[in-house]
């Protein structure tokens, strides 16, 4: 996998702009060239991918246009199934239907892009495109403040479409079974950036991020250490903040999004006995007072 090191010049305004000014574009195959903007350490494109073909020409089996019409797509990008978005691997971070040097984020991404935008609540109005122009209204707390540009293009399962204008669903190249894979969810009714996993024959959109991105950062999420992971039979969970407002609620789910275990961190640091849970992928909820974040840990 290339580096390629790109100095990009960040200029934070006054009212709050996570913008990149100095935009790049990246074209894939096709000749479909596409926007960029870089939020936090991450470089995203700003539009939905619109890609026939894989970055080597081969022909993507699994993509199509909203209703099927492609005046549709020129705008909201196409829609994948998962194994055509990984082009059939099951690695996170997969360069997938991505040009050259560019990915399917993992859902780790996702959780860094988050967290920077403030946490779930909120970062999902900051991703959306403003205004009723694309979503229907109220498109409730859009600023895209981060330049992310998000459109509701909708998804398609089984013969139907549906949810275009009201909702984008974007992939990303973490599953959670043989059948399942995670997402991320921006809705014109809320502002948040909603988290869930459904079947991999569904079909969404797909937003590529840098290979410089780095996915999650040390498991940490604001002062909230959780280790180890891999975990064999103790986590920990540790406070190096000692200033959080309030309590730390934890919750833990299993890989079809049931909750196992919910607990409040009590001290600076709390150790958890799970040797009685079947060896797989859980996912780990943290609600601070403002925000919720997540982080996907693995029993062995």
């Amino acid at each position: 996998m290339k580096k390629l090191i790109i100095t990009q010049l960040l200029i934070v305004f006054a009212v709050g702009s996570m913008m990149d000014s100095n935009a790049q574009t990246i074209t894939d195959y096709d000749g479909n060239v596409y926007q960029t903007v870089t939020i936090d350490d991450q470089v995203w494109m700003k539009e939905n991918l619109k890609s026939l073909h894989y970055a080597d020409g081969t022909p993507i089996n699994g993509v199509l246009s909203y209703n099927n019409d492609d005046n549709l797509a020129e705008i909201y990008g196409r829609l994948y199934n998962w194994n055509a978005t990984m082009n059939n691997s099951n690695q996170e971070e997969a360069q997938g239907v991505c040009p050259d040097e560019w990915h399917v984020p993992a859902i780790g991404e996702w959780a860094n892009l988050s967290q920077y935008l403030g946490g779930d609540n909120i970062a999902g109005g900051k991703m959306k495109e403003e205004g009723t122009e694309h979503w229907l209204y109220p498109n409730t707390g859009a600023t895209n403040e981060s330049g992310f540009t998000g459109l509701p293009a909708g998804e398609k399962y089984d013969n139907t479409f549906w949810l275009m204008g009201k909702a984008a669903v974007l992939w990303s190249s973490s599953e959670t079974s043989s059948t399942y894979a995670e997402y991320r969810y921006l809705s014109h009714d809320d502002a948040k950036l909603g988290y869930y996993n459904y079947y991999k024959s569904y079909y969404y959109s797909v937003r590529c991020v840098k290979n410089t991105t780095t996915g999650i950062k040390k498991n940490t999420f604001h002062g909230i250490f959780i280790y180890p992971n891999p975990f064999d039979q103790l986590i920990f969970f540790e406070q190096k903040e000692t200033n959080q407002k309030s309590q730390v609620i934890i919750s833990m789910y299993n890989q079809f999004g049931q909750l196992i275990t919910g607990f409040t961190l009590q001290s600076k640091l709390t150790k958890k006995d799970f040797h009685d849970f079947a060896p797989g992928i859980y996912f780990v909820k943290l609600e601070f007072e403002d925000r919720i974040e997540y982080q996907k840990v693995l029993k062995k």
